[in-house]
């Protein structure tokens, strides 16, 4: 997702603590969230949307491809905010908080430039990560602060090169201009902040370039 310096703002998603029984603890046993009554019928509703858009799109086979490319990266955009939210709440590392800021307002930035494009498509887009994403960001936020750093640096390393091979390869499939454009100018800023995850990564221990491939390169 495009990772650039902008001010975003938006709802901090905390793990949900209950005395002697944490949402972690129930997610990791028994597969179940915390969540309370609303916003798990929230959720549930919102999930539904995006199964009905899924199979929309799929009735529909004009520019499927697309379709699929914005719901797929807007999904997982939503899902690294969240998490991000969590990693700035958690840490007090000046360098961590500096990436989880730039993982927040890059992704926002995405996905404001993704949303006129996903309406010209007729594209249905989430308001917010599915329920077992949810289930699964609340489990990493029970982790030690250190250990949800490394955490976050390891993911922050395997999405960077998910989105550099994904985005090389879709530069020349892509056929809504807007999203082409949008593609197109993404690539860069991929790459320099993916550099930027691997030098904070290597202080702490991770070794290691980003393994990627694609039709495109520097």
């Amino acid at each position: 997702m495009f990772d650039v310096h902008r001010a975003a703002w938006g709802r901090r998603l905390l793990p949900v603590r209950r005395p002697f029984l944490s949402a972690a603890f129930l997610v990791l046993t028994f597969g179940v969230s915390t969540m309370t009554a609303a916003p798990a019928a929230a959720q549930s509703a919102d999930d539904a949307v995006q199964a009905a858009a899924y199979r929309a799109a799929a009735r529909d086979p004009r520019q499927l491809d697309d379709k699929l490319f914005i719901l797929w990266e807007y999904a997982g955009a939503l899902r690294e905010q969240a998490l991000a939210r969590i990693v700035l709440k958690a840490t007090n590392d000046p360098e961590i908080k500096a990436l989880a800021t730039m993982v927040i307002d890059g992704h926002q930035l995405g996905m404001d430039i993704m949303r006129p494009i996903a309406a010209e498509l007729g594209v249905v887009l989430p308001q917010q990560p599915t329920a077992i994403d949810l289930a699964a960001i609340e489990a990493a936020g029970a982790l030690p602060p250190d250990a949800l750093e490394l955490f976050f640096l390891r993911r922050q390393r395997a999405m960077h090169a998910w989105d550099i091979t994904v985005f090389d390869d879709y530069l020349s499939a892509a056929r809504n201009k807007g999203l082409k454009r949008y593609v197109a100018a993404t690539r860069a800023p991929l790459r320099e902040h993916a550099e930027w995850v691997n030098r904070v990564a290597a202080k702490r221990g991770i070794e290691g370039g980003l393994t990627v491939f694609g039709a495109g390169g520097r």
